[in-house]
């Protein structure tokens, strides 16, 4: 979870290998900055483990071609999956809690249901 990402992202090949739903063809003349990558805007179906059945879906931009390796930013680094707030917060309450632990050493992220 990124609360400066407006979208949930995920690179395409890696939603491929995860058989994810794509769509066929990216959108036309755009790109997403600073990487210059095209990218297929479509829907992540999930379920909150630990919670009820609920399935929730958020509105997703899928990066870089499907076909190819994961995309790396202008750094090097491997474009992240990044949980963004559209279509999130309207759906459930995320806190940040700071408080750092044996398996999350810089905290935790509660998710409620609203």
């Amino acid at each position: 979870m990124d609360p400066g990402t407006e979208m949930t992202t995920i690179p395409a090949a890696q939603a491929k290998k995860l058989n994810l739903p794509l769509p066929q063809q990216p959108i036309a003349g755009a790109v997403i900055s600073p990487t210059n990558l095209t990218f297929r805007s479509g829907l992540l179906r999930a379920r909150i483990l630990g919670t009820d059945a609920t399935e929730y879906v958020f509105p997703c931009f899928f990066v870089g071609d499907p076909a190819g390796p994961i995309p790396v930013d202008p750094f090097g680094d491997a474009v992240p999956n990044l949980l963004g707030l559209t279509g999130v917060i309207n759906q459930l309450s995320l806190t940040f809690d700071g408080d750092p632990s044996p398996t999350a050493p810089y905290g935790n992220l509660i998710v409620e249901k609203i």
